[in-house]
């Protein structure tokens, strides 16, 4: 991401049954996964970042 404007963060599990059988496969994913991606881009002074989300 060094050499970036602009990160677009879109990755996450899905599928809200699927979390109750596996619910820290989704905190290890969609929590921190985000949490890194939000570190970094403080961290490389990023002008922009695009966070999506769904329950589905």
């Amino acid at each position: 991401m060094e050499e970036c404007n602009v990160v677009f963060h879109l990755a996450a599990l899905i599928g809200i049954p699927y979390s109750y059988v596996s619910p820290l496969a989704y905190i290890k994913t969609n929590f921190e996964g985000t949490y890194n991606v939000l570190e970094a881009a403080k961290n490389l002074d990023l002008e922009q970042v695009l966070i999506t989300s769904t329950s589905e």
